[in-house]
């Protein structure tokens, strides 16, 4: 499964704190949303786009599958801030960051989570749907979000430690995008030009290989081409 360096997954769960902060509130943690049930209801959009229908068919998107997963993560984090605040009191994200590698731990001694023998048994198709499924049991069994099993889906689908993690960058500028132009409120449109905005950010990324956050959003606000709404603008 992926493993992230230190900084990387620090990095990222100080900057969903920022993203859930931006929308609920400081007291965010608090409110007990059900993270479990936004990762199973993207798990269902990933098998759409890997294609699971035997009676159609179907070219997988492998960026969008990809896309996905990363949304998948968005709730694993919160999950993973709100847990450790609950059982332990902190916000620490140095000892949010110490338990996901826990559970990532504890799951590489079982081979339930092994996509490699899954494919060995079953094939890469079947593998990575049953791997899906895991995970969504897993989340509607158990109420949690687990660290291991969406890793190991991110590497199945092809990610790495550091395109995952720039990934999980563009996808967090395109959800500040969203609440920044009113997705909140319904304002926001989430289709721009017969393309979802999801496309959109995969071919800014792909047109800028060595993109900063500066330029993809500026890129963002141009592609939209609709102004800020008035309670947002500053």
């Amino acid at each position: 499964m992926i493993k992230f360096d230190a900084t990387q997954l620090v990095d990222m769960l100080r900057l969903q704190n920022t993203l859930n902060v931006n929308i609920a509130g400081p007291l965010w943690r608090d409110k007990r949303y059900e993270w479990h049930r936004a990762a199973w209801v993207e798990c269902g959009e990933l098998l759409d786009h890997i294609g699971w229908k035997w009676w159609k068919s179907h070219t997988p998107d492998l960026a969008q599958a990809q896309l996905e997963v990363v949304d998948i993560w968005h709730f694993c984090l919160s999950y993973a801030l709100e847990a450790t605040h609950a059982q332990l009191g902190t916000d620490d994200p140095y000892v949010v960051a110490d338990s996901i590698r826990n559970d990532m731990v504890l799951a590489e001694t079982s081979l339930t989570y092994g996509y490699k023998a899954q494919v060995t048994i079953h094939g890469e198709a079947r593998a990575l749907l049953n791997l899906v499924e895991l995970l969504v049991a897993q989340c509607t069994n158990d109420q949690q979000v687990s660290p291991a099993i969406t890793l190991e889906l991110a590497e199945a689908l092809g990610l790495d430690a550091d395109n995952m993690y720039k990934l999980y960058l563009g996808k967090n500028l395109i959800n500040i995008f969203r609440q920044e132009y009113g997705y909140k409120t319904g304002q926001y449109h989430k289709t721009w030009g017969g393309q979802e905005d999801n496309e959109v950010l995969i071919d800014i990324m792909k047109a800028h290989p060595d993109w900063t956050s500066t330029l993809i959003y500026e890129e963002l606000r141009v592609r939209y081409g609709r102004p800020v709404p008035a309670a947002n603008a500053s």
